[in-house]
């Protein structure tokens, strides 16, 4: 019966995804790829409706925190990507350094927090599974990326 719902969720989700409008606004986008992101660690967690119920609340709340400091991260990066590194004096390329460690530290405190509130509700094997469907979808997402690209390429 797992596999059997397992394969529905799945297929459920990679039809969702193929079905993303290239033309849809990046919010929409956002927005599908947030339910997406909901479906995938649902099934992979398995909660319980008390355990979802206590759950989701928390993981929002962090995921919104942690999204705007990957922002913050990103910016910084491009900002990297774009700078002559040759022609870079030393109290730039120290605040810059100072604001990517900064950002890194930031994302791995309010993770660290938001394990150490879903320990409360739930178990820690659980929180491994979370962690862990994070990457897969992660993975998931950039695997279809590419493969996008590379169909766009031909």
């Amino acid at each position: 019966m797992k596999n059997s719902k397992h394969t529905i969720v799945l297929l459920i989700i990679t039809l969702v995804f193929f079905g993303l409008n290239s033309n849809a606004q990046s919010s929409d986008k956002r927005e599908q790829l947030k339910s997406l992101k909901i479906g995938f660690i649902s099934e992979a967690l398995d909660l319980s409706p008390k355990e979802a119920t206590d759950f989701w609340p928390i993981y929002n709340f962090y995921q919104d925190k942690i999204h705007k400091f990957y922002y913050q991260n990103r910016s910084i990066r491009r900002e990297l990507k774009s700078e002559n590194f040759e022609g870079m004096s030393d109290s730039k390329a120290s605040d810059l350094l100072d604001r990517l460690l900064k950002t890194d530290k930031d994302i791995y405190t309010e993770k660290e927090v938001m394990f150490e509130k879903l320990q409360s509700i739930l178990p820690s094997k659980k929180i491994l599974k979370l962690h862990k469907s994070e990457d897969g979808f992660n993975r998931k997402m950039l695997e279809h990326y590419r493969k996008r690209k590379e169909g766009q390429k031909r």
